[in-house]
């Protein structure tokens, strides 16, 4: 279900669909998918505190049509930096408990995932996210992207990414973004600055 691909499915027995597509009007704040047994809801960090944002309203107004639906929430990091943990306590928090846990050693030592290799010695790169509002509980993206793009940081970052790539002696490095905008600009930049790009 996706109002951005103009594909609206909801007789399905599985439906995937993001928070936005699905609190739309078309989606009627997701009741227009009807009784459901269980929602998997991915990167459930994302899930905000307030319980009128979008995101909430769905998962609401779905477990009003079907009272025993289970909620599942899947995230690496059970936890938002404006307010704790997202499980614990019964009505507040948008999920009771964890139901499995994984220690990251683990998946390192077991090969699923590789074990990152981080650079602490960045400098001279200070990105003022003081005047960003939020859009609920999240920095506003555009914003966020407006500080990063300016004053060339985009540019700084990637000279001491570089840097710290090649005296550390990675074979690749994972380089986060704000937007798809900023994503480019740091693709453009690498483009530049590295004799051969992939």
């Amino acid at each position: 279900y996706s109002a951005g691909l103009n594909r609206r499915d909801i007789g399905h027995r599985f439906i995937v669909a993001s928070a936005q597509s699905a609190a739309g009007s078309g989606a009627i704040g997701g009741k227009a998918f009807g009784k459901r047994k269980l929602v998997i809801v991915d990167e459930a960090h994302q899930v905000p505190w307030d319980e009128e944002s979008q995101y909430r309203t769905v998962l609401s107004n779905l477990r009003s049509i079907e009272p025993t639906c289970k909620m599942l929430g899947l995230t690496a990091s059970p936890y938002r930096l404006d307010g704790g943990v997202i499980y614990g306590v019964e009505g507040e928090t948008p999920f009771n408990d964890i139901a499995y846990r994984v220690p990251l050693r683990k998946l390192f030592d077991a090969g699923h995932i590789v074990e990152p290799v981080t650079e602490s010695n960045f400098s001279g790169v200070k990105i003022d996210t003081s005047r960003i509002k939020k859009t609920g509980s999240d920095f506003n993206l555009g914003a966020l992207a407006e500080a990063f793009m300016a004053n060339d940081n985009s540019s700084r970052i990637v000279d001491q990414t570089i840097e710290a790539s090649a005296r550390l002696g990675t074979n690749s490095v994972l380089i986060f973004a704000t937007t798809v905008a900023h994503g480019r600009e740091i693709e453009v930049d690498l483009q530049n600055k590295l004799p051969i790009w992939e």
